[in-house]
């Protein structure tokens, strides 16, 4: 209908896969339990390269004849026939601009399947785990969210933190 299309960020990067190659990845997937492991295994679909959202939105408009306008002016009436808008409405409190397959600590090992990978989280150290249990301990009963939110955050790695709107 002429948009505007929006988008959250120019930068924006996602990855995609049609249904039916999801399913046949994760169908394949189940199979691999029996055959490569012993139940409890993260498998990671390789989702080709991500796309940028902006890119598929251009595309987009493009496959519906239209052209991106980038002259108009939202609000004024002032869009041109057989175009469209992009509008960036800014990313979301906790939005990532790019989606990660696997933390950089996570080693990725093949399986028979060229598009399934096996992750493999690295152990934390005992005294990690050690000085994790006597922090919490503590807070086990309590009925204070904050208090038991805020314990458990101090072990998360940073940028797994949830972001505070």
């Amino acid at each position: 209908e002429g948009g505007p299309l929006t988008v959250t960020d120019p930068k924006m990067t996602r990855y995609f896969m049609t249904i039916s190659e999801a399913a046949a990845l994760v169908v394949q997937a189940a199979t691999l339990i029996d055959s490569q492991g012993s139940g409890g295994e993260i498998f990671v679909l390789d989702m080709g390269e991500p796309v940028r959202v902006l890119d598929l939105a251009r595309r987009f408009i493009a496959l519906h004849g239209l052209e991106v306008d980038c002259t108009s002016v939202p609000g004024t009436g002032a869009e041109r026939a057989g175009t469209a808008r992009i509008v960036f409405t800014g990313r979301r409190p906790g939005e990532k601009l790019f989606e990660e397959l696997a933390f950089d600590t996570e080693a990725l090992r093949p399986t028979s399947h060229p598009g399934i990978h096996l992750s493999s989280p690295p152990a934390p150290a005992p005294e990690f785990v050690e000085r994790m249990v006597q922090s919490l301990a503590s807070k086990r009963r309590s009925r204070d969210a904050a208090t038991v939110a805020a314990a458990v955050r101090q072990f998360l790695p940073r940028r797994m933190e949830p972001a505070v709107a």
